[in-house]
């Protein structure tokens, strides 16, 4: 995803207080390793220590280390469990069959279904400069697909052909994660998510993928929209009347129409993965799991429908893969027969998301109004803009670790995208943008003021007493330093007007251009390089016509910029008394509230806290006090795009509100993203690797390897 909502993004980067005992070196798990020439293709050196980090060169000799694309490898160390893997050959994803087997079933020749996600992502994107953060994928946190990973060397995506269905992980690998339910059968879950998965993947041509899928609609963002998605997809007569009648349809429009012709309802990689986990951890595949949902005549008749499609699925896919792998002659092949619904395991299936958020006692679940509300009984909450841009800000801009001027100047950048996304003026943006930016200002002169100093014997400014010749002295410093840092904002008023200016001679200059290539098109409809060049051109203009916005935009800005500044210093007095200086106890005072609580739930001793960690965590605090109804994060994730969607189309508009991208089930197994089932689990159990880019270790000890941890960890959920 590119970047997006500013504001948010240090909401949600808030929620995040990411103080687990990390360690910013690679740990490689298991029998295996990655060869130095692999290492050197994705790190350019064989350091294995830098592999899955990513370092900012913050231009003035420093750098900051962020340990991104690891995953817990042990209670209290981040690493990656290398796994060999080969495609077109039988056994050539062995080694992951047997880890997947042993964590989730506990016996790693265990012949059980197998349903795990995978997350393609790009290690040799290592290294950039702070203002080259987004070329390196880091708003993706370097995760750019999706798909499912359902044993013997298959894989299921959004475009369907991709990667021919298998692994083709050669320079570009993919973390395997399980997808568990606490209270529940692993097998159970396995086998109802892969129902879903089948039956959207494998009926009605698959998901049609979007054009421009990081920038795509997210429609199933609450429970009656996945119902009606399945049910359109098994049920070719299913009409939404509503979103016919909104959108312009005739209201007898199948809704399995718009699900495959209609660019708002299109599903890219990790929006087809979700509704399949959502429909998996909701709708139990058995008749009476349906005949709950709809009702005893229509959830019956869905059921038959389901069943024959699932037989017809699974009879293809058998046949698909005996051809691929030559497993099989003509006739054996011809004889292959689909598989049934496996109603007697699933019936296992007591305590569906659903009956555990909103219950059972109104049935047909269907009718129920709940289902309508945001989220409910998914297994997490769908992105904001505000919430990806704030894990950004949390990881790579935190504000304790490439200064306060560094996170406000990436806070502020981000006005022009989020104009493009939803439609928020950069006027807009900014003001709201600039409160978050006064709160961490203030936090930034906590920490400075709490740190010991050498000239004080190791006593820090804020336990001086008021008045002290110092508190000035520090006082002086911060701001001078401040001002200069900010100096090409407060500064830029005449650059500015420049910019504005050559912008403005640059659209001018592209016109009649556009004007010429839209006169040849006309005399050749056809051309589709000719339309390739018009839209392109077309976005080069607006591009520039959103610049000349934000920039005049900043030059109302700076007044009020530097009135905030003289404000906070002015204030500066009380931010230094003892009482506000940045402590363990003031932090576990405040730890008494609900949200102190869910924000800290991953920290597991808060005196070991740095004053960075302090620091931030005060921060968080105070964008998510309530003033009012609302706290300032509530306001930032509440922003929603200037025309509603039903109204884009004919305007010509595209707006998102909502995203579901590849990073969230990555941040979910680092807890670094809350807004999710308290009784859902995401486990990372290994990355895959091309065979040729790994190899044994020598000294490899099972015994310092944790499978058994995670077995113990799978198992135990069960009981929950």
């Amino acid at each position: 995803m590119k970047m997006c909502n500013l504001i948010s993004i240090m909401l949600t980067a808030l929620l995040t207080a990411n103080a687990m005992a990390v360690l910013n070196e690679n740990f490689f798990q298991g029998k295996y390793k990655l060869n130095d020439d692999a290492l050197h293709m994705y790190i350019g050196s064989t350091d294995s220590k830098k592999f899955g980090t990513f370092t900012i060169d913050l231009g003035d000799g420093g750098e900051v280390v962020v340990p991104d694309l690891l995953y817990p490898v042990g209670k209290t160390i981040l690493g990656t469990r290398v796994l060999p893997v080969a495609d077109e050959t039988a056994d050539g994803s062995i080694e992951v069959d047997k880890i997947l087997n042993e964590v989730m079933y506990g016996d790693a020749e265990a012949k059980k279904e197998i349903f795990s996600v995978i997350l393609y992502h790009h290690p040799e994107m290592h290294v950039a400069t702070f203002d080259k953060l987004n070329d390196a994928l880091r708003t993706e946190m370097g995760i750019t697909h999706a798909g499912a990973y359902i044993g013997d060397g298959k894989t299921r995506n959004a475009p369907v052909d991709y990667n021919d269905r298998m692994w083709d992980v050669a320079g570009y690998p993919a973390h395997i994660y399980a997808i568990s339910l606490k209270g529940e059968n692993q097998e159970v879950i396995n086998n109802n998510i892969l129902v879903s998965l089948r039956i959207l993947n494998g009926h009605n041509g698959g998901p049609v993928f979007p054009k421009d899928y990081k920038f795509d609609y997210f429609r199933t963002f609450n429970l009656k929209e996945v119902l009606d998605f399945y049910r359109a997809w098994i049920d070719p007569e299913f009409v939404r009347t509503d979103i016919n009648q909104a959108l312009g349809f005739p209201l007898n429009y199948p809704y399995i129409k718009l699900l495959k012709e209609h660019p708002g309802f299109k599903t890219y990689c990790n929006e087809h993965i979700t509704i399949a986990i959502n429909l998996g951890l909701n709708l139990v595949h058995t008749r009476q799991g349906y005949i709950d949902i709809w009702g005893q005549k229509l959830g019956t008749d869905l059921f038959n429908k389901a069943q024959i499609i699932f037989r017809d699925v699974t009879k293809k896919e058998a046949e698909e893969d005996a051809k691929t792998l030559n497993l099989m002659s003509a006739d054996e092949i011809s004889q292959i027969t689909g598989k049934e619904i496996p109603e007697e395991l699933l019936e296992k299936f007591k305590r569906p998301l659903w009956k555990r958020r909103i219950g059972s006692n109104i049935l047909p679940l269907y009718y129920n109004p709940k289902i309508k509300k945001f989220a409910l009984a998914l297994a997490w909450k769908p992105e904001t803009t505000a919430d990806i841009m704030a894990h950004f800000i949390r990881l790579y801009a935190n504000f304790t670790r490439v200064t306060v001027v560094r996170s406000s100047f990436a806070i502020l950048s981000f006005a022009k995208e989020i104009y493009k996304r939803l439609g928020i003026f950069p006027d807009e943006f900014n003001q709201l943008a600039m409160k978050f930016i006064e709160k961490m200002i203030k936090q930034d002169i906590r920490l400075h003021s709490s740190r010991p100093l050498p000239e004080l014997n190791g006593f820090s400014v804020g336990r001086l007493k008021a008045g002290h010749p110092q508190k000035k002295i520090f006082e002086n410093k911060y701001f001078a330093a401040l001002k200069k840092g900010f100096a090409p904002l407060l500064l830029g008023q005449s650059h500015l007007k420049k910019g504005i200016q050559t912008t403005q001679l640059a659209i001018k200059e592209l016109r009649p251009q556009l004007a010429t290539l839209e006169a040849s098109l006309k005399a050749d409809e056809s051309n589709k390089d000719l339309i390739k060049k018009i839209k392109e051109l077309k976005e080069k203009i607006k591009d520039l016509q959103a610049s000349i916005l934000v920039m005049n935009a900043q030059i109302k800005f700076i007044p009020s910029f530097d009135k905030m500044l003289d404000k906070i210093k002015q204030a500066t007095p009380a931010l230094t008394l003892p009482s506000n200086v940045l402590s363990n106890k003031s932090i576990l005072n405040q730890r008494k509230t609900a949200m102190m609580l869910r924000l800290n739930e991953d920290i597991p001793n808060l005196k070991e806290l740095s004053l960075e960690d302090l620091a931030w965590m005060s921060f968080a605090i105070n964008v998510h006090k309530k003033d009012g109804a609302f706290s300032l994060m509530d306001l930032a994730r509440d922003i929603r795009p200037k025309v509603e969607f039903n109204l884009q189309f004919d305007k010509k508009l595209k707006y998102i509100q909502y995203y579901s991208p590849p990073a969230i089930i990555h941040q979910i197994a680092r807890n670094m993203y809350k807004e999710k089932d308290p009784d859902l689990v995401i486990t990372a159990l290994g990355t895959a690797f091309d065979q040729e880019e790994v190899e044994e270790k020598s000294d490899y000890d099972q015994n310092n390897d944790n499978i058994n941890e995670l077995k113990e960890s799978l198992k135990q959920l069960f009981s929950e």
